[in-house]
């Protein structure tokens, strides 16, 4: 499934690339485009699919383990008790329930592994989605540089991202960084109010290192045009005083601290520790703090991440900012 989808966003960054220069008229390219991302939605609703159904299987090894659990336990107390004759029989057939129960483990591991590949390739055909949507949208900007320029653009846009290490190094790579973000022009700086508020829309992803870039990719609130989902950055458009908050969820028996940033210099924190209990946790941070116009304002690790950090509809991951005054 891996090695489709990397034809797949191979096969579609050529198709866009000859497209914006074979000089067809512009509607042809937009229903090029429109085509395309029809297939690559369809595929992402495919990978959904099998997804669910990978873990509606888990929660039938886990019920059929819990049974499995249940019994074992019945037979310890009837040991217990006493009320048995032949101790040697009882032992071979408490290790086949061990055996059984080792082999559920191990499937349930192996089912997790495949939900975290579909999720995998979830994240990078949404990231191959957002790179259309800005060719889509800038496609006029294009249209007034020479063909070297766009080349050189669009072949930066297309690095090729077919692996959980590379999205993790790329997310690395670029913490602290000046990013360069064409954005639309606002009527008045001084007066434009300053908002965002964006989640995780589907997340659970082990143990990510020490300070890799969280990003929140639905957006739902945007004011001033300062948050990108693209690479989870705030920038913020004029300065004043801000209030940040973050909201992390964890999975059972798992450890992960988030700390907020400020051009690279960590001002705020915060930690879910759910490794000595049997349920979810969920860490959150609030700061306010003196920001340039310019600054860039991020999430990150503040170290490795024990176990699964995870966002979906019943816990949501999120990260939210505003203005407070200038």
């Amino acid at each position: 499934m891996g090695r489709a989808g990397i034809v797949l966003h191979a096969s579609l960054a050529c198709i866009i690339i000859l497209t914006l220069f074979s000089g067809t008229a512009s509607k042809d390219i937009v229903n090029e485009i429109l085509q395309r991302l029809e297939k690559v939605e369809k595929l992402n609703f495919d990978l959904k699919q099998d997804n669910l159904n990978m873990k509606l299987e888990m929660l039938g090894i886990k019920w059929k383990n819990r049974e499995l659990k249940e019994t074992v336990d019945e037979i310890n107390i009837w040991m217990k008790s006493g009320h048995f004759q032949d101790s040697n029989k009882m032992d071979e057939s408490n290790s086949d329930l061990k055996m059984e129960n080792l082999k559920i483990k191990m499937e349930m591991t192996e089912l997790r592994d495949q939900i975290d590949n579909v999720i995998r390739e979830n994240s990078e055909l949404k990231e191959k989605l957002n790179e259309i949507e800005d060719i889509m949208m800038f496609g006029n900007i294009y249209s007034n540089k020479s063909k070297p320029e766009i080349q050189s653009q669009i072949d930066s846009m297309h690095q090729p991202l077919s692996s959980h290490k590379s999205v993790k190094g790329y997310r690395k790579a670029n913490n602290g960084r000046s990013v360069h973000r064409i954005i639309p022009p606002a009527p008045d700086a001084t007066e434009q109010p300053v908002a965002f508020y964006a989640y995780m829309d589907s997340y659970h992803t082990p143990g990510l290192p020490i300070h890799t870039t969280l990003i929140f990719d639905t957006v739902k609130l945007n004011d001033g045009h300062g948050y990108s989902k693209h690479d989870g950055v705030f920038i913020a458009p004029r300065a004043g005083v801000y209030v940040f908050h973050w909201t992390i969820q964890t999975e059972v028996n798992s450890w992960a601290s988030i700390e907020i940033v400020v051009n690279g210099s960590p001002i705020g924190c915060a930690a879910s520790d759910t490794l000595r209990i049997n349920d979810y946790g969920t860490g959150s941070g609030l700061v306010a703090t003196r920001v340039n116009t310019g600054d860039h304002v991020f999430l990150r690790t503040h170290e490795s991440i024990s176990g699964y950090l995870m966002s979906n509809h019943r816990l949501r991951s999120s990260f939210s900012g505003w203005l407070l005054y200038s």
